[in-house]
């Protein structure tokens, strides 16, 4: 695999108003946006583009972000995983991080506050 792009960053949602608000956002700080609205299309463009950064959403169809997540571990363990849910999950949340997961943040996520935790 060719080395990840750091000013590339995969969004993954089902909600079009998500992948539109975080895409223009992310844009405005010069991050060239992937967007792709389940785990399957997600991963084809992962292994596509090799983003540094992938901000998914952890309920969706075909692909749930959990599964898109130990997918990328397997071939790019150096990608940085940050999930998005509307579903808060403790239990979840402390499995993903110890899984290698980079955040867990809930909906509504603060614009600015994504943005930090990606530049990071």
């Amino acid at each position: 695999m060719s080395q990840a792009d750091k000013r590339c960053v995969l969004l993954v949602d089902n909600d079009e108003d998500a992948l539109k608000l975080y895409g223009d956002m992310l844009a405005e700080y010069e991050y060239n946006v992937l967007v792709a609205r389940d785990g399957q299309e997600a991963l084809q463009l992962f292994l596509e583009h090799h983003p540094h950064v992938v901000v998914t959403d952890v309920h969706m169809p075909e692909m749930n972000g959990e599964e898109l997540f130990h997918q990328i571990m397997a071939v790019a363990p150096d990608t940085k995983v940050i999930f998005i849910t509307g579903w808060s999950d403790i239990a979840a949340a402390t499995r993903l991080v110890k899984s290698g997961a980079f955040d867990y943040l809930d909906k509504p996520v603060s614009l600015i506050h994504l943005v930090g935790v990606i530049k990071n």
